[in-house]
């Protein structure tokens, strides 16, 4: 599909609901939260890293709960806050990856404490 039949194709749909088993980076649902589309998705710890609040997260294995879960968080506005909660997600990743960079080209010029702080993603074990 081409970027621009991708872009159609998110424009009409309501919401992404995912029930990916094994994604590591969850990165397909930061793509189409960029565009502000809502997303649905199971309840483990990646998806919980990667949406925040700014999603829903369900539980694929519990069909019935999870479509009361779904009906109720659209009855419930969800969808609309959804929106901008998912750009402000995108904004969050945005700014982690942002002071990332910096922090590695930090290291990369030689300051070897560049990852020393310890709300770094790579902190020294032990760091508080």
């Amino acid at each position: 599909m081409s970027d621009a039949e991708l872009r159609g194709l998110a424009a009409s749909c309501h919401l992404l609901i995912s029930t990916s088993k094994a994604e590591g980076l969850g990165l397909p649902l930061l793509e189409v939260q960029h565009g502000g589309l809502p997303v649905v998705a199971p309840d483990e710890p990646v998806f919980r890293e990667v949406l925040g609040a700014s999603g829903l997260l369900i539980r694929p294995d519990q069909p019935d709960s999870a479509v009361a879960a779904l009906l109720g968080w659209i009855a419930e506005g969800g969808l609309t806050r959804a929106i901008q909660a998912s750009r402000e997600n995108v904004a969050r990743w945005n700014a982690a990856a942002a002071e990332d960079a910096h922090r590695f080209r930090s290291f990369l010029a030689g300051d070897r404490t560049a990852y020393d702080a310890a709300e770094s993603i790579v902190a020294p074990k032990g760091a508080a």
